[in-house]
């Protein structure tokens, strides 16, 4: 089967209410959040040999200073977690192993509706289920594993064969249902990994991309098994991981065990960030940020437990009873997991800013799509205004990573407006503008009291209406009165090639001979006691016509192609009428005039 690189949906919006007050996640997402167990490894003798706290620090001795370089924190930092974190074991080896709990109840049937699908926007067919890609050049790989796996000859010490994923109790192929919470796996564990050099994929890749084989390998990843506890190993457990294994010589993998759109694909960017080098962020002396609100708004860290919440990011710590300073982007991208980082999609400045290009006649409606990469980036865009109303709107493409944050720059650089709207990830400015290029920036924000702008950073869609560009029609006067006073002469269209423009008489003698005078340039040449404004000259003439039954006339063509900027042509129409002092009236002159 051939590869697909997918791109990820956009999701429809979510009502938001107007509360302020700052709590943990409401009680109905508190109620099916992570329920710690005393002692994970009672019901999971599968395990092996585990020790935690005290004893897990005694085991660890010399190989302490190795895990903490590993995850970029001190030695006493480390130590912290280890006697603090009730779910970071250690085995006889010395490896760090954390046991997750388990999300919901381990005795109740799976649901697939555990959290909204993100199936809500465009959708991925469920026929691609097994070929999805987030960056398939990549050189370093995250296998989202769904259809069983035999795990032996790695660091767990065991020979099983894991079943398929499974959330209807089916067997031996999976259901529309189950296919689309595989998607939905991939759509979330993808953004979450998208600032970084990997491929998340859910395509089964040679064994050899998973393995770090030596000093002169170049390629290696996880596999992220997403099954069912089997054979003891898993029982009561959310998940399960070895802290580093990214790097290991062997097929290592995580394990994912939370089942449903939303859970599942958390816990998979959750475990897949142990292997990493990841620990958890806790919150209060508690093992897991299950997540805080802000009014109707929440917020929570990946290596947390924050299901639910409407923002999920990479966390340093920054946050009120944070648990750990760890820098997740930094630990990812560091140079011991290959430095996964990525180039800028769009530039930082007004010099490499991207241009958006204008469009004719119409307003300029367009979508593009952008990453933040980092914490520093921003993404500047430029557009030409012709003046009138503008409309940004900058989302995040899957909700739960990136607060955009959008400012617009005049053509003096001076900042007009900015906008980062509270609970929302969703930023909108619509305003009137003056004429002249100007610039846009998007930056990921923050929320006040809930989070910083550390982790907003991922994919976005930004969707613009410029103004359509005017007709550039001038009036310049010099009417000359007949029967029913001043003719009225207007022009309509645009300086677009091949659009309709027209001049229309209105208010002249009924019935009556009239003469389009035209011309490139303007003479202002004395005429039957007024003003012929037009050169008739070169590039000019007179096109007859006879006005309507209520002294009506227009005529019209298309813009001409290639027209250079500054090119005008003059128009204004002369009428015969007995009540005019000579004989002829004259409307006004008007100019239109390529910018």
């Amino acid at each position: 089967m051939s590869t697909i690189q997918m791109t990820l949906p956009r999701l429809l919006s979510r009502s938001l209410g107007t509360g302020i007050v700052l709590a943990t996640l409401p009680a109905a997402a508190l109620a099916q959040a992570i329920q710690y167990n005393a002692d994970p490894l009672a019901s999971n003798p599968a395990l092996g040999d585990l020790v935690r706290g005290p004893e897990a620090l005694a085991r660890l001795g010399d190989r302490l200073t190795e895990h903490a370089q590993r995850s970029q924190l001190s030695d006493a930092e480390f130590e912290q977690q280890v006697l603090l974190d009730e779910n970071l074991w250690v085995d006889v080896d010395g490896d760090v192993v954390f046991v997750e709990s388990l999300f919901g109840d381990v005795d109740a049937p799976q649901r697939a509706d555990d959290l909204p699908s993100f199936k809500n926007g465009p959708t991925i067919p469920t026929s691609d289920a097994f070929l999805l890609h987030s960056r398939p050049g990549s050189n370093f790989t995250i296998y989202l594993d769904f259809d069983g796996h035999h795990s032996v000859n790695n660091a767990w010490g065991h020979d099983i064969t894991f079943p398929a994923y499974n959330t209807e109790g089916g067997t031996g192929s999976f259901s529309q249902n189950e296919l689309r919470q595989i998607i939905d796996h991939w759509i979330e564990v993808a953004e979450d990994y998208s600032t970084f050099d990997v491929d998340v994929t859910t395509e089964e890749p040679p064994v050899d991309r998973l393995r770090k084989s030596g000093g002169g390998d170049t390629q290696w990843g996880v596999r992220d098994v997403h099954t069912q506890a089997t054979a003891g190993f898993g029982n009561g457990i959310g998940g399960v991981a070895q802290l580093g294994s990214f790097t290991w010589s062997t097929d290592t993998p995580v394990f994912s065990f939370n089942k449903g759109s939303g859970a599942g694909g958390m816990t998979g960017s959750h475990e897949t960030g142990h292997a990493f080098g990841l620990v958890h962020d806790g919150l209060n002396g508690s093992a897991y940020h299950q997540g805080v609100a802000l009014g109707s708004w929440s917020w929570g860290p990946i290596m947390g437990a924050p299901f639910g919440a409407d923002m999920v990011q990479w966390s340093n710590g920054d946050y009120s009873g944070s648990t750990s300073t760890q820098n997740d982007t930094n630990v990812i991208s560091s140079p011991s997991n290959g430095t996964l980082t990525l180039g800028d999609d769009h530039g930082d400045t007004i010099a490499t800013a991207t241009q958006i290009p204008a469009d004719c006649p119409n307003p300029n409606q367009v979508e593009i799509c952008g990453l933040i990469e980092h914490r520093s980036d921003v993404d500047t865009f430029q557009f030409m205004s012709v003046g009138g109303q503008i409309s940004f709107v900058a989302s995040p493409t899957t909700l739960g990573n990136v607060d955009c944050f959008i400012e617009i720059y005049d053509p003096n650089g001076v900042r007009l407006v900015g906008a980062n709207q509270t609970r929302t990830a969703t930023a909108t400015i619509i305003r009137n503008i003056g004429p002249g290029v100007h610039t846009l920036l998007i930056d990921g924000g923050d929320q006040p009291n809930l989070y910083s702008d550390f982790g907003s950073r991922g994919h976005y869609v930004l969707d613009l209406t410029l103004p359509g560009a005017p007709s550039h029609f001038s009036d310049l006067g010099n009417a000359l009165a007949g029967t029913n006073g001043l003719p009225v002469l207007t022009g309509s269209g645009f300086t677009c090639e091949g659009t309709s423009v027209a001049v229309s008489l209105s208010n002249a003698s009924a019935n009556s001979l009239a003469f389009l005078t035209y011309g490139v340039n303007r003479a202002d040449a004395p005429l039957f006691g007024g003003v012929l404004v037009p050169d008739t000259g070169a590039g000019g003439g007179a096109l007859s016509t006879t006005t309507s039954g209520v002294g009506e006339a227009s005529m019209g063509g298309l813009w001409p192609a290639g027209t250079m900027s500054g090119a005008t042509m003059y128009f204004q129409y002369w009428i015969k009428d007995p009540n005019a002092p000579q004989g002829w009236a004259a409307s006004n002159a008007v100019v239109i005039t390529q910018p």
